[in-house]
């Protein structure tokens, strides 16, 4: 995890590695509905105590197409 705060408004940016796993799904939509069903990981990073409803979590993930320049 990494802290950010832009503008006044506080972020935390998640990279995958280190401890962190790419969610299962061979596309992005499959991802993110991966995480959307399971919702304890999100759950922990945004309710209390760890979290609260100031916080924001961006997660980072590798790309999905090897010709993708965004590395």
């Amino acid at each position: 995890m990494i802290a950010a705060h832009a503008e006044g408004q506080v972020g935390d940016v998640m990279v995958v590695g280190g401890g962190m796993w790419p969610a299962p799904g061979a596309t992005r939509w499959e991802q993110s509905r991966w995480m959307a069903r399971g919702q304890a990981p999100r759950n922990f990073l945004l309710d209390e105590p760890s979290g609260g409803v100031f916080r924001n979590v961006y997660r980072l993930v590798p790309p999905k197409d090897p010709s993708s320049t965004a590395r």
